[in-house]
């Protein structure tokens, strides 16, 4: 599948030197941070013609700054800026799955037909992070762990020749025989949440995942206003505290850990400084909310005239009126006090809510 690449990134050992988390000092850190600090250097590209916004059309307006963040210089070709080289064709999909199909058929009047499937799909090929040359390898986006599906097709015991008033004459029979009820009924695994992947939405994509196992099933939980999909032991490197890994300001901490070798707690998200190195991600653990759905139908075909017919259907969707959050990642903003949820009324719910309507179709 298309892939890029960046040929022209600031060099990996450069990141590194400002890289908090490969031992950068808060003080380098500071300064690589800032293009006006100690880390910028004389620009050996200014007044000369060649690098002139006319000549090269480059956003980084080499020509004019007396001064550049020293990062530039760092490129393999420190003339220009990011140099993008697609039609790589590196990237991969993979989807294994495990199917299970039943049917059944009684008397000729009840009909099931089931099926599960349970799948896993896989992204890979890509890069995750340019600079520090980290492939992508992680949960496609649209995976689902497990689906279960089943319909029925229920023609009623009920009319001439059946169980019930089976005597019936032929204006009651045409009232009350020969009606089909159908359902169909969908449970399904919910897709992974984009916290710390590539495809990472609602600041999700700058989180560092630091441990997995913490979530899953059993950490989500659901009340009157906020759907929990993790917890929200989240730290970062705090500017106001020389650039030191602790508590975000005014975050619930109340079911994290005490950090016992220092200050803070312990962390399952780390929101990711400047230069950090954007690790691959292959899950989460985290999972945006479970999708049900369950719709019915009552049908009846009636001869009007000749081969004419008339079929009438009661159709209703979401029969049980279950609202739903299914397809909505988390809001991840480090600052927010209900980081790791969904808000169920500023969301809304993704379905429909109960749906019943009534049809007539004339065939000849």
């Amino acid at each position: 599948m298309d892939s890029s690449d960046n040929i022209n990134h600031i060099g990996a050992a450069y990141s590194a030197s400002c890289n908090l988390e490969m031992g950068a000092t808060p003080t380098t850190y500071s300064n690589c941070i800032n293009t006006l600090g100690s880390a910028s250097v004389p620009n050996p590209f200014a007044g000369v013609s060649a690098f002139s916004p006319a000549n090269t059309g480059n956003g980084l307006n080499y020509y004019y700054l007396g001064n550049l963040n020293a990062s530039y210089l760092s490129r393999p070709y420190p003339e220009f800026g990011d140099i993008t080289q697609t039609e790589e064709n590196d990237g991969n999909t993979e989807y294994d799955s495990l199917q299970v199909v039943g049917t059944h058929h009684w008397h000729n009047a009840l009909t099931f037909h089931g099926n599960f499937v349970w799948s896993k799909q896989m992204d890979d090929g890509w890069w995750n992070d340019v600079v520090y040359r980290l492939r992508q390898h992680y949960l496609d986006k649209t995976d689902r762990r497990w689906r279960w599906a089943a319909n029925v097709d229920w023609h009623l015991p009920v009319g001439r020749g059946r169980t019930f008033l089976g005597n019936s004459n032929r204006f009651l029979d045409a009232a009350v025989g020969g009606w089909t009820m159908g359902a169909i009924y969908t449970y399904e695994a919910g897709m992974p949440s984009g916290v710390g992947m590539p495809f990472g939405g609602r600041f999700g994509n700058g989180l560092e995942v630091v441990h997995t196992q913490h979530y899953g099933v059993h950490n989500r939980s659901e009340g009157q206003y906020v759907l929990r999909g993790s917890s929200s032991c989240v730290g970062w490197y705090d500017p106001n505290n020389n650039y030191q890994l602790g508590d975000v300001p005014f975050q619930d901490y109340s079911n994290c850990k005490v950090n016992p070798s220092g200050s803070g707690h312990v962390y399952d998200f780390i929101s990711r400084p400047s230069y950090a190195a954007v690790t691959n991600v292959s899950d989460s653990g985290v999972r945006e909310p479970r999708g049900q759905d369950l719709d019915a139908s009552l049908s009846k075909s009636f001869s009007v005239w000749e081969n004419a017919k008339l079929e009438l259907r009661l159709e209703g969707y979401n029969v049980a009126n279950h609202p739903q959050w299914q397809g909505l990642d988390y809001w991840w903003d480090i600052f927010d006090p209900h980081f790791g949820t969904e808000n169920k009324f500023y969301d809304g719910q993704t379905n429909i809510p109960r749906n019943v309507q009534i049809s007539a179709k004339i065939t000849w």
